[in-house]
């Protein structure tokens, strides 16, 4: 879903609405939305001039073609948004 904003448009992201129970699909229920699950992964990327997807996000950082540098500090960034993560 994505909404008109002058020169942009801006992406409120349904394809990732979390399911049942989650703050999101009850905000959708009380505005009277409806969603449906969409199976598989949800997540692709574009690197160094190719696309990336259909994987689990978790091994990007032994699947991309990166320095070992690189690799850590993707691996850190995931594992801080996994932490900040409220469930």
């Amino acid at each position: 879903m994505s909404l008109p904003r002058g020169d942009y448009w801006m992406n409120l992201g349904a394809h990732l609405f979390p399911g049942a129970g989650s703050h999101v699909e009850r905000m959708t229920s009380a505005l009277g939305l409806e969603t449906i699950g969409i199976p598989g992964a949800k997540f692709a990327l574009t690197f160094a001039g190719r696309v990336y997807a259909g994987k689990r996000v978790e091994i990007y950082p032994f699947t991309l073609p990166l320095s070992l540098r690189e690799r850590v500090a993707l691996a850190n960034v995931g594992l801080r948004a996994v932490g900040a993560v409220k469930v």
